[in-house]
This record gives structure tokens, sequence and C-alpha cells, in this order.
């Protein structure tokens, strides 16, 4: 007789009583966690008033013209492709009806209500994904430790793609790690609803796109061949649909297929231009960079009587001038041209480069500027100290079962913003998608190695 049978059956009351106290106790830490954040974005009276990447911009177009585009008062609206188009799809619905894209076009409350929801779905999956393999006193603390996070904690007050972002990771992992599907209809279910959301966050930000290829990778690793099978077919198929369809519209409005944005070169040429990397060449320091140079000399791009490569320090024949009028398509293939010109000029300093922006998307401290205070930098650093104490330890205790199924999404992401932002522009705020499967494992670090080992074998 097995051990299960001399156990007494379980009544409805066993399983609703003490089971669902630990649950009650981890939804109102969640609330908990969603009320300070709530506070800081509501006492902050820097909130939500800047708009530094248009997304407001963009917004307020959107739904004043029905065009994805840039419009200024009594002007028409002009299709762009500056940047992704799902985070301004959002913020369009919650747009009032102002004359201009002021903040009176997207009152604070009203953005802010929308980061708390994006950031109340990273909670929850985050809770879920580390409840499931750590036990809900380990979700707990991965619920503390994202819900915290410095640099999370202040792209939610700004106009930015963040907590969007970091939703959709968190959602996409959770759909991922959860118990594997039994039956061919759930398989396909699963499928298709990790495959739509990639497709969401690759309309967010392109780098997903890079995750999703390694994700479809990971599925031949870590799942059986017919459901690996099912799940690389989807995330192909709507992936291809996603991108294609974004291609078609930006090829239709725009005249050109462009299958990202046309920010791409500008981001390249951000971490990638000779003034740069002369900063680079300096003796090491924790100051950051001083950009205005390079600023001014992209805003004399247009500027006929500037040499483009005595100004940029590249080869004569490389680039061609940009005239005054030229459209958003040639701003970003000039501007990429530039940054690919002094890549192949100084081709060592690329690699250091390369190095160095790596080194920044994952250091635990950030670099001093004018505007941050030396408390301000020592709380973020100690915050993510912390973290990488208790992820290392974590990844000790745990040993090898944290670089198998169904942990290697998680890395997916990790090696997937790596690769991007080793040759783009880096900094601490890139690395935001990663931080809900990192939270995860880091919450490991207070979970007993037979935990994860138990959760595995029921799996």
């Amino acid at each position: 007789m097995s051990f299960s049978s001399d156990c007494p059956p379980r009544t409805p009351h066993s399983q609703i009583g003490p089971r669902s106290k630990p649950t009650l106790a981890l939804a109102v830490w969640i609330g908990g966690i969603l009320m300070a954040q709530a506070g800081v974005m509501w006492f902050n009276p820097s909130s939500f008033v800047d708009d530094p990447d248009a997304y407001r911009r963009i917004a307020w177009t959107l739904d004043q013209s029905g065009v994805f585009g840039v419009m200024w008062p009594e002007s028409e609206a002009k299709p762009t492709a500056f940047r992704p188009p799902l985070y301004p799809i959002l913020l369009s619905t919650i747009t009032t009806k102002a004359s201009d894209a002021t903040i009176a076009a997207l009152p604070r409350w009203r953005i802010g209500t929308l980061h708390l929801l994006l950031n109340a779905i990273t909670l929850i999956c985050v809770a879920a994904i580390s409840a499931e393999h750590f036990g809900r006193v380990s979700a707990g603390l991965a619920c503390l430790l994202i819900g915290i996070d410095p640099i999370l904690l202040r792209q939610s007050t700004l106009v930015m793609t963040e907590p969007l972002a970091t939703a959709l990771t968190a959602w996409t992992l959770w759909w991922w790690m959860r118990r594997p599907a039994e039956t061919a209809g759930s398989r396909w279910v699963r499928s298709l609803i990790i495959a739509s959301t990639l497709g969401l966050a690759f309309l967010c930000r392109p780098t997903f796109l890079v995750w999703a290829f390694l994700l479809a990778s990971v599925a031949w690793i870590e799942l059986p061949r017919r459901t690996a099978i099912i799940r690389c077919g989807v995330i192909a198929a709507v992936m291809l649909v996603t991108v294609g369809a974004w291609t078609y519209r930006n090829l239709r409005v725009m005249g050109h297929p462009v299958w990202a944005t046309t920010h791409g070169g500008y981001t390249i040429l951000l971490g990638n231009n000779r003034f740069f990397y002369d900063y680079l060449s300096e003796p090491f320091s924790w100051t950051a960079w001083d950009a205005t140079p390079f600023l001014n000399a992209y805003s004399d791009r247009h500027d006929a009587s500037l040499s483009t490569a005595d100004l940029w320090q590249i080869p004569p024949e490389s680039v061609s001038p940009l005239p005054e009028n030229a459209s958003e398509i040639d701003e970003d293939r000039w501007a990429g041209d530039v940054a690919k010109a002094t890549i192949t000029s100084r081709p060592s300093m690329f690699a250091w480069a390369c190095g160095v922006r790596l080194m920044r998307l994952w250091s635990p401290v950030p670099l001093s500027t004018r505007d941050r205070s030396t408390l301000g930098l020592a709380v973020i650093s100690a915050y993510y100290v912390i973290f990488g104490v208790l992820f290392l330890v974590s990844m000790v205790r745990h040993k090898g079962r944290l670089f198998g199924a169904p942990w290697l999404a998680i890395w997916a992401m990790v090696l997937a913003l790596s690769a991007v932002h080793s040759v783009y522009w880096s900094n601490l705020r890139m690395r935001t998608p990663a931080m809900p499967g990192l939270a995860v494992i880091a919450a490991g670090s207070i979970a007993r190695s037979t935990a994860l080992t138990r959760r595995e074998d029921d799996r």
C-alpha cells in the first residue's frame, strides 16, 4: 500500500483554510508594494511631466488624427516609425481631448494608474513563478526585490516603456515556466499565449525579437519533441506575422520597409562615436560620459559648411552628406553609417567599448552624474549589491539546477540583452526586462536546496 493511501483525504475545508492564508498574505503583501509605488508616483512632483522620448506626443497624435506619427497644433500628422508602437497605442486609449500633447493630454493619474496595473502584472507573475518553484516565502522576497528595484521604480514615474516591457517579460516567463501542459490542446493554447506576448513585446522593444529567437532554441533543448515543434512553430509564425505587419505598415506610409524603428541608427551611433571612444581612452572613472560634444555635433549634421569626415573623424568616402530636407529614413541610415565608419576605423576601441557597455549593463553601481546625489547613488548601489549577493547565494545553493529547464528562458533574456546592448547604447535601465526572472532566482536564496528538487520532481 502506498504512503499516500494511509493519509486521510483532504476535505474542502483543509484545502481552503490553511492554503488560503499564505495566499492571502502574499496578496496583501503585493497590495502593500503597489501602494508604496503609488505613493512614490504621486508625491514625486516631476512624475510624468517630461516626455523625453515623445511617447506622449505620438499618443496624442494618434488619438487626435488616427495616425501613428507626430503632430503639432494646427499642423498635419506626419507618420513615424521612430518609436515602437505598442506603448503609444496604450497611452492613446487614456488620452484626453487636449489641444496639444501637454500634461493635460495625459494627466498624471492616468499614466500612473496604467503603470501600476502593469507593475501589478509583474508582481503577480513573479510571485506565481517563485511560489511554484521555491515556495511562498521566496515569492514574497521576489516581489519585494522587483517592487523596490530603484531603476524600475524610477522609470515607473516617467513616460517610458520599462513598466510595459517588464510586465510582458514576467507574463511570458510565467507561462513558460509553469507545469508542462498535458494535452495537445493545452500545448497549442500555451504556445499561442507565449508567442502572442512575444509579438506584443517586440512592438514594445525590438530587442524582444532576439529573445523570441532564443526561446525557440530553448524549446528544442528543454521540451519534448512534439511540444517543442508546436512551440517553435507558433512562435515563428506569430513573430513573422507581427514583424511583417509592422514592416508593411512602414513601407506603405513611409516608403521604406522599416522592420524595427528609425531610432536604431541613432542608438548605435550614441554608443559608437569619436567622442565616446575618446572618453573611453581616458583613465577609468565612475563619472558618466558627458555627451554634450556629441549632441552638438549631431545637431550640426545638416550644416553643409562642416565636413562630416572631420567632425566625426571618419574616412571621407564612408558617409554621404545629409541634406537639410532629409527624411526620417535618411536620418536613421546616416547615423548608422557614421557609427559603422567609426567602428571600422577604430576596431580595437569598438571591442573595448563592447566590454564597457556590457559591464555597465549589469553593474551594481550606477555612474555618477551632476544630477545624482551621493546618497541616491549609495542607496541604489546598496540595493543592487544586496540583490547580487542573494543571487549568488541562490546559484550556489541550488547548484546547476538553475541552468536547466525551465530556467533557460531567464538566461536567454540575459543573453539577448547582453548581445544587443554590447553593440548599441547601454546603461542600467536597459536591463529592466531581465529583472523579473533574476529576482525569482535571487529569492531562491532563502529556499532550501531540496525545495527546488522537490518541485522539479513534481513537474
